[in-house]
């Protein structure tokens, strides 16, 4: 699991006398996206750019709360709409590099975080979501880059130890892997991920007992994980205790009855 990063910090404008009525459905819509309420907060900002089409906060705060619905082809023309009205924004660039990560867009996301980085090659949030996305395309080396840039701008922010300890052990730097893991959980002693992929890095470097360690503080953290679970079992079975192994795939399936449909499928036999 990659963790990724987005400046996501909602513009409001200061409330004071004489406001124009877009700026008090701007306001408005502000609120409500504080509140949670995406679709009511669209809503308002609808109106504020009917009134005022050339309101740029509106377009970066309505693109957000689209973001927030899953309706990413919108917010990518509101992030388009905002370039176009400043179009030396970086964050409108890194903003918009969000919703293009998904399939299909990861290229126009790498795009838009460069121009990003062009404009303010000091943002370690940007640096993050570019070692991120080339890590979704299999770009190991360029995402180890990318984040040992965010690293250096922000040491302190464990998150970017965990996702650039993915990229080490995708590219099969497993010692380097683990290094970056143990530094998450030293900055960060609650940070389940990391516990977890260091968890299977031991298992591939045949530390048994130290896998289920952190396995068990996985599960400790977050009960509920599944996936958890799984790995666990995995570690069990290895170490030749196939009955807790099944126990651990049961309270898997228990926590998400899909959990094991990926290693079914894959166990299927072939026929002609």
């Amino acid at each position: 699991m990659i963790l990724s990063i987005a400046a996501v910090t909602v513009l409001g404008l200061a409330a004071c006398l004489g406001l124009s009525d877009a700026e008090k459905r701007f306001n408005s819509g502000t609120e409500l996206m504080d509140e949670g309420r995406y679709e009511e907060a669209i809503a308002e900002f609808d109106l504020a750019l009917s009134r005022d089409g050339s309101m740029a906060a509106a377009f970066r705060n309505r693109a957000l709360a689209e973001q927030r619905t899953g309706s990413l082809s919108s917010a990518i023309k509101d992030y388009t709409r905002l370039i176009e009205l400043n179009p030396e924004l970086a964050l409108a660039y890194q903003n918009r590099a969000s919703p293009y990560l998904e399939p299909g867009g990861r290229q126009s996301a790498l795009a838009d975080l460069e121009r990003s980085l062009e404009l303010d090659g000091q943002s370690a949030a940007a640096q993050t979501q570019l070692g991120l996305g080339f890590l979704d395309l299999g770009r190991g080396e360029e995402a180890i880059i990318a984040l040992d840039r965010a690293i250096d701008l922000v040491p302190e922010f464990f998150p970017t130890y965990g996702n650039r300890g993915i990229a080490y052990s995708k590219t099969g730097e497993i010692q380097l892997a683990m290094a970056d893991y143990g530094k998450a959980i030293e900055l960060n002693p609650t940070y389940s991920l990391a516990y977890r992929n260091r968890g299977s890095a031991y298992l591939l470097r045949g530390k048994l007992e130290l896998a289920i360690a952190d396995l068990d503080r996985t599960i400790e953290l977050e009960p509920g994980n599944s996936t958890a679970y799984i790995s666990r079992g995995v570690v069990r079975a290895a170490s030749g205790n196939l009955t807790l192994a099944v126990d651990d795939y049961t309270l898997a399936i228990m926590a998400d009855p899909t959990s094991l449909n990926p290693y079914l499928t894959e166990a299927q036999p072939m026929t002609g």
